[in-house]
């Protein structure tokens, strides 16, 4: 009879698997650490993430423990993005280009609308969790 590989990691989906007792394999599942979940954020989330961590620890200790904080963070960068985007849109139709063809001032305008749309993103979003 051929003895069993201790370890296995399917090279199709790249989990790892150990061999238990009863010879079956057992997939190595575990939560992702503090490090690896914030690794996956957006900006906004990992800001939003330093802010609660440095602003209300207890809050973000409580996240942790309950392996709650990467998916407030995710919500956190979603809603901070789409808001984002909707205030860019809404400076560049306020204040439109007089010249369209000229670059630079299409650049200019562009970055003037991404600079007071993460402001108030950062103030109203990022800096307010509950």
């Amino acid at each position: 009879m051929e003895e069993l590989a201790k370890e296995y990691t399917d090279p199709r989906t790249g989990i790892h698997y150990t061999l238990g007792e009863d010879e079956l394999y057992y997939p190595d599942i575990h939560e992702p650490s503090e490090q690896e979940m914030l690794q996956t954020l957006g900006k906004y989330g990992r800001m939003a993430a330093r802010y609660l961590k440095e602003n209300k620890p207890w809050r973000y200790s409580l996240y942790v423990e309950f392996t709650q904080l990467g998916k407030i963070m995710r919500e956190v960068d979603k809603e901070a993005n789409e808001l984002l985007d909707q205030l860019e849109t809404d400076y560049i139709k306020k204040h439109p280009i007089e010249h369209p063809g000229d670059f630079m001032e299409t650049w200019q305008l562009r970055t003037q609308a991404r600079m007071v749309a993460e402001e108030v993103v950062i103030d109203q979003v990022v800096n307010q969790l509950r």
